[in-house]
């Protein structure tokens, strides 16, 4: 086979591809749908029902004025999140820990409101919290390993961030989402009593 037949086969793959991926298509949403915020998200839900947090999608996104979510876990272990967020000039923090037993409720603690909230955002702006891509694919994963989830709503803009197991795919996205989980595990972490 020549290499002008060739040449004209790929081109035909790729105009193929091309028109499967635009039929069907509408207009993007304000929140993109993928297959793993289905699995995922669903999870971190079932986590905040015996707290006072409500998931950050939908209405909860529409009026947040900065509101970030890092869940670490999915594997083996305990899921654990922290939390920051700002209303208006006030900035909270909080920690969460997800309960393995059934009927037990998960651990919360509020951190007191504190300017130290301020500068621990100022350092994730600095480790490129937002710069994390909303993907609709799948990354790779462990089984076993850690996944992380970052949701961020700013000014009643909403994403979702997944990061497969930072520890095993080193991809710069894994690399920044690994940064900020531990920033956020050193300045909230330190402040919390005594970890179970």
């Amino acid at each position: 086979m020549g290499p002008r037949k060739q040449m004209t086969i790929v081109m035909a793959i790729a105009i193929l591809f091309t028109l499967g991926g635009c039929r069907g298509q509408t207009k993007q949403s304000a929140q993109p749908t993928s297959e793993w915020k289905e699995d995922f998200l669903p999870f971190t839900d079932q986590i905040l029902k015996t707290t006072s947090f409500a998931p950050l999608r939908g209405k909860a996104a529409s009026t947040c004025d900065l509101n970030l979510r890092v869940w670490v876990g999915f594997g083996l272990k305990a899921t654990e999140a922290y939390f920051i967020e700002r209303n208006g000039h006030v900035w909270t923090a909080a920690y969460l820990r997800q309960a393995l037993r059934p009927g037990e409720p998960t651990q919360v603690e509020r951190l007191p409101p504190d300017g130290w909230v301020r500068s621990l955002w100022d350092r994730l702006l600095k480790a490129g919290i937002l710069s994390l891509v909303e993907s609709d694919r799948t990354p790779p994963m462990t089984p076993d390993g850690t996944q992380v989830v970052i949701e961020l709503c700013r000014h009643g803009l909403y994403k979702a961030v997944l990061s497969g197991d930072p520890f095993v795919h080193a991809t710069p996205a894994a690399n920044r989402a690994l940064a900020v989980t531990a920033i956020l595990e050193h300045q909230i972490g330190d402040r919390l009593p005594v970890r179970k």
